[in-house]
């Protein structure tokens, strides 16, 4: 696939994702007295670090049901080896963009909740910069290469989640196993803070 097909199969995931997040946050048309919260995820559904926005669909309700949508970004520079060898093949210089959509349930009327979730992920990563053959196996679920430059990921949420009774502190710990066709992945957790208003 050429990279033009690929930019427009991204711009139109955002496209839908810019929607998604619209959804999220006018459910019903009832966006007066519903909870809303900005946080940073450092791990967890965004693999490495996110921005995200979670919501809950009833109004005035600190649980229930809910969505989140994130964006994630981070760089990857460096040189890639043939690890059997130890010969270097080439040079490295890529983008990788994550959005998680998440459906997620808050168990716990007041500040201290259980939070549990079903989503997916979005991986995309740009091979802007590059010389020799390269792949990129990121999880042991996807190996990444410039013409295989996408992928979406299955994650479960499970974790505990405290948030001020009004404005303020969301602070979330949670263990996210990941999956795909390929296999699943048990041992990832993240650790999240931010503001609800």
């Amino acid at each position: 696939m050429d990279d033009h097909v690929a930019q427009k199969k991204f711009r139109m995931t955002l496209f839908l994702l810019t929607f998604l997040t619209m959804f999220c946050t006018s459910v019903n048309g009832q966006d007066k007295g519903r909870i809303k919260v900005w946080f940073f995820e450092w791990k967890g559904a965004g693999l490495n670090y996110s921005i995200n926005f979670d919501t809950r669909f009833n109004v005035g309700t600190q649980d229930g049901l809910g969505c989140r949508i994130g964006f994630g970004y981070d760089e990857i520079k460096g040189y890639t080896n043939d690890l059997d060898t130890g010969i270097d093949d080439g040079f490295l210089a890529a983008k990788e963009y994550i959005v998680p959509l998440e459906i997620n349930y808050i168990l716990g009327k007041y500040r201290n909740g259980i939070d549990l979730g079903l989503g997916t992920l979005f991986y995309f990563i740009d091979f802007s910069d590059r010389s020799g053959n390269i792949s990129l196996e990121l999880t042991p679920l996807v190996e990444f290469t410039p013409e295989n430059n996408k992928e979406w990921l299955g994650f479960l949420s499970l974790g505990y989640r405290f948030q001020a009774l009004s404005n303020g502190l969301v602070f979330r710990a949670t263990w996210n196993p990941l999956f795909n066709k390929n296999g699943f992945i048990a041992n990832h957790t993240g650790l999240s803070i931010g503001y609800k208003f």
